[in-house]
């Protein structure tokens, strides 16, 4: 046995456990069967016994409370005494009572009919009235399931066939209405033996199970077989069995199946009603034969065996193969394969092993790579690390302390200890405090180190030393960061810090810093106490609101008020002797590094003065804006008035130059023509004021109208004409032949390129010429420019020269004359035709003006001209 591999003593082992397991085990069962048997079907039959007792009662319930609902609902008829009249009600009423049935013996197919009964027993009403009982009078025995249920008739005292099926009736009271007070029954007729069949058992018990049912005041029991082949002198046992039962007091239900005679019987009560109800089984059901029994336990203790074959190989298989895998694992381990793994297949102790190996291969995997990752981490870190002898020589430097040092190769720092490094100023101190420090276990703090070029340097050290198993052997580690550039700028900031400070100081307003509960903290000294005349130390701590002037209407707003930007507000503060001034404040939110709200920062400047000017001032802009407002109002009435005598004047010159009243000489057309030419100028200047006082009071208004551009240019030209006559200019004109037409204001047009054509003339030089050019710059678009050879205009005055009453400083400025309205006007006019008016000048070599007008389409001259021969037709 013990030469065996270890596999197959295990398949031993387990085979023959398995083996005498089995055959002991159906030994026992040959022995034990019968008696197991018959108890486990008694305790079936006990639990049968229970499971009838709820059903029953739990599904009269039922059928009493819907008797309730339909009795609530029961017309007046059923109520009625007199049953000659109300036998046999017709109509509504009946079909609502044969509904009510219907309806109930839908729900509980066990109910075979329904009648009304009135308080002597007798049926005023039926539903399947042959399977009704006959009339009993009361006393009906009370149903404890609802409070007004009643037991009319038990089986045992129903009348009729007595090998009919077994009937019980029950109903509820319907309470009386109106003047007759007596009570009415609703009842209904139940099939016990048809209820007891739906009851959910066991198929093997149900073939052959009886039930037998006890009523109430010692009635004979009702006995309700399933198999109807039972014989008579069953049922004559059964019901003596239940009746012997029921003649105890209070008689406990069996907890289990009781043998008497060839029965298994259990009995059980209905829970409220106490009914007795006894579940019968014939003993015969629950034996088995001993040759049947035999031969199941021969096949049970077969098919055991056979199981316990096939687990023992398992198992022994199971055992074995892990043991095998481990061996080879260990054999890869070795080997320094170090991702090797186990599978473990099961959770005893085999597998705990499997999983032990796992885990220390796998600590040992990950000691190796943190052990490479430390290399890597070291070898690649920002800091210098350094380790050395208890003698101070180098053993290991990192990457980093080459560069920090300014070395290139190991061999240079071989004879080299961290004493070397150290400048000469720091020297003293690293001997006497630093290296002690560090061979005693940790020290932390600046060095002074020297570049290989001896160029100094600040660094930020720490070390100490690495505790070893052997004695007497011991390294030390030193890390190294170069903080020079941190030094220097911290010292910046110290100085930039000092620098703000004495510029906080210095300052003319005061400024006052809260924290973000508004309470102050800080203040400049000298322009604080200046402008509130309190000291830094009478305020700090104090909150801001101390600072307002309590008699403003508002309160000021604090730092919650504020959002992230600036905001500026002029604010009525309070000095320290009461005096209250008007400081413009600038409240600006400090923040941290994060985002969050630090506090507040408030600069108050005292613009006391400064509002008092401006409400001079303001008083001054209302005065003059009333005195231009009456300028505006005299150039209007002077205007009328200039223009009132001019009118007649030109019209009396026109009709000399036309030789109505007689011929005239070269010499006379020659004056009246310079006399045109002034009352011309006059009149444009008189219609200019007009325009200008119009504008300012906003009442210009155009009379639009359909009209030929073409008709204004050509009237303006002559004025032209004759001016440029007179100032010995040539005038050149380009205009298309077409008709331009346009929705405008005829006068205004005029007055547009009037004024533009005397500007040509007034500004332009001797010899000099003046070219009026027409061209379409879109279909829906024309455009006029007037060009002149005169002065010019600076750049700096092109965008001026369209202000009221401006004028330009220049070469012929002063022998020009005029108001400096006229190109406000010009401007006005045109935008109100909706065109665009440019200007281009080129100092000393002339200026161009271009007028842009919206035209009418040639689709909208035509639908124009259409409506007005329809107007002239209509007419």
């Amino acid at each position: 046995m013990r030469r065996l591999p270890i596999g197959a003593r295990i398949f031993l082992a387990i085979l023959a456990v398995s083996i005498l397991t089995m055959t002991g085990v159906g030994v026992l069962v040959y022995l034990k069967g019968s008696e197991i048997l018959r108890r486990k079907t008694g305790e079936e039959l006990s639990l049968a016994a229970q499971v009838h007792a709820h059903y029953v009662e739990h599904h009269l319930e039922d059928l009493l409370r819907d008797l309730e609902h339909v009795g609530r609902l029961a017309p007046s008829w059923m109520l009625q005494e007199d049953r000659r009249e109300k036998a046999d009600p017709g109509g509504a009423p009946r079909e609502l009572f044969q509904r009510s049935a219907s309806y109930v013996q839908e729900r509980f197919p066990w109910v075979l009919g329904m009648a009304v009964r009135d308080a002597q027993g007798r049926i005023l009403a039926a539903s399947h009235g042959e399977k009704v009982h006959s009339s009993r009078p009361p006393p009906y025995d009370p149903l404890g399931l609802l409070k007004k249920a009643v037991l009319v008739t038990f089986p045992s005292t129903t009348e009729g066939d007595p090998q009919g099926p077994p009937l019980m009736e029950v109903g509820t009271r319907i309470a009386a209405t109106g003047a007759d007070s007596r009570e009415r029954y609703l009842t209904a007729v139940v099939n016990l033996e048809e209820l007891i069949g739906r009851v959910p058992v066991p198929e093997y018990l149900g073939r052959s199970l009886a039930i037998a049912l006890g009523g109430t005041r010692g009635e004979h029991p009702v006995v309700l077989v399933r198999n109807l082949a039972v014989s008579p002198d069953l049922r004559t046992r059964l019901s003596q069995l239940l009746q012997g039962t029921d003649s105890r007091t209070h008689p406990e239900p069996s907890p289990s199946g009781r043998e008497t005679g060839p029965f298994l019987w259990a009995l059980s009560r209905l829970p409220r009603l106490g009914w007795p109800l006894l579940a019968a089984l014939p003993a015969s059901s629950a034996h088995v034969p001993l040759s049947q029994l035999f031969q199941v336990v021969v096949m049970g203790v077969a098919v055991g065996i056979g199981l316990a074959f096939l687990v023992a190989l398992y198992a022994s298989s199971a055992m074995v193969q892990p043991i095998k895998r481990l061996t080879q694992a260990f054999r890869e381990f070795s080997k320094g394969n170090w991702d090797v793994q186990v599978p473990v297949t099961s959770s005893d102790e085999i597998g705990e092993l499997t999983d032990g190996f796992n885990e220390g291969v796998r600590f040992l995997a990950s000691q190796h790579a943190k052990l490479r990752r430390f290399r890597a981490l070291v070898h690649h870190s920002q800091d210098a690390i350094l380790l050395f002898s208890a003698s101070g020589g180098i053993t290991y430097c990192n990457k980093a302390a080459f560069d920090l040092l300014g070395y290139t190769r190991r061999e240079e720092l071989a004879l080299k200890t961290l004493s070397d490094f150290v400048c000469p100023r720091d020297k003293a101190r690293f001997e006497k405090t630093v290296w002690p420090a560090i061979l005693e276990g940790r020290w932390e703090g600046e060095l002074h180190l020297c570049h290989q070029d001896s160029r100094p340097l600040v660094a930020w050290a720490r070390a100490g030393t690495i505790p070893s198993d052997r004695e007497g052997i011991r390294l030390l580690y030193a890390v190294l960061r170069d903080i020079s550039e941190r030094k220097s700028y911290e010292k910046a900031l110290q100085e930039a810090e000092e620098y703000y400070r004495s510029l906080f100081r210095s300052s003319q307003d005061a400024i006052v810093v809260t924290d973000p509960q508004d309470v102050i903290i800080d203040v400049n000294e000298p322009a604080f106490e200046a402008t509130f005349g309190y000291a830094k130390q009478e305020v700090v701590g104090r909150p801001i609101g101390d600072l307002y002037d309590e008699a403003a209407g508002a309160p000021a707003p604090t730092g919650d008020a504020w959002g992230k930007a600036p905001g500026r507000l002029t604010l009525r503060w309070k000095r320290k002797d009461g005096g209250v001034f008007l400081g413009e404040t600038t409240v600006d939110v400090l923040e941290g590094s994060r985002g969050q709200r630090r506090g507040y920062l408030r600069v108050v400047r005292d613009v006391s003065e400064r509002v008092a000017f401006l409400e001079k001032l303001e008083k001054a802009y209302n005065d003059l804006k009333g005195l231009d407002q009456l300028k505006d109002r005299f150039l209007a009435g002077i205007s009328h008035d200039l223009r009132s005598p001019l009118i007649p004047v030109r019209a009396f010159l026109e009709r000399l130059l036309q030789r109505r009243w007689g011929p005239l000489t070269d010499k006379q057309e020659e004056f009246l023509r310079y006399c045109l030419i002034g009352v011309d100028r006059e009149l444009i200047l008189v219609e200019e004021l007009l325009d200008y006082t119009r504008l300012q009071s906003g009442r210009l208004e155009l009379r639009a109208e359909e009209l030929d551009l073409q008709d204004v240019i050509r009237t303006s030209l002559f004025l032209l004409k004759v001016q440029a006559e007179a100032h010995h200019l040539q005038v050149h004109v380009d205009m298309p032949r077409e008709a331009v037409m346009m929705r405008g204001d005829y006068n205004k047009l005029l007055r547009i390129f009037n004024n533009l054509f005397s500007n040509a003339v007034k500004y332009n030089r001797p010899e000099g010429s003046v070219s009026v050019r027409g061209r379409w710059v879109d279909e829906g678009r024309f455009r006029v420019e007037i060009e002149d050879t005169g002065v010019g205009i600076p750049r700096e005055s092109l965008d001026h020269i369209f202000e009221h009453f401006y004028r330009v400083e220049g070469e012929r400025s002063g022998a020009v004359t005029g108001a400096g309205i006229g190109l406000a006007v010009v401007r006005e006019l045109v935008r109100l035709h909706q065109g665009r008016l440019e200007v281009q000048s080129t100092l000393g070599v002339g200026s161009v003006f271009a007028v842009t007008f919206p035209t009418m389409g040639p689709g909208e001259e035509a639908e124009k001209r259409d409506e007005e021969l329809g107007r002239k037709r209509k007419g």
